[in-house]
């Protein structure tokens, strides 16, 4: 299932490792890291980063929504498909 990053953007539900805050030191240095490995995908549309979504082909995505708003998307996303 696909779940909405904002401003139009969807990442596989199925492939989300974890949804952090941007904040912290270590987490800088992840983003640095994979923009110099080009495993960025900057899905803000140039507003301020607000979420890092790491995916497992090591991918992570930025985002301009809360965490919180990704977690109860991806939450209503997984009850949706217990349904199917």
């Amino acid at each position: 299932m696909m779940v909405s990053v904002g401003h139009e953007n969807f990442a596989n539900s199925r492939f989300i490792i974890a949804i952090l805050k941007p904040d912290s030191s270590p987490l800088k240095k992840l983003r640095r890291s994979a923009e110099d490995e080009r495993m960025l995908i900057n899905a803000t549309s140039g507003r301020k980063a607000r979420s890092l979504v790491v995916m497992n082909s090591n991918h992570i995505i930025l985002s301009a929504l809360q965490t919180e708003t990704l977690k109860q998307r991806l939450n209503i996303d997984k009850s949706k498909e217990r349904l199917l």
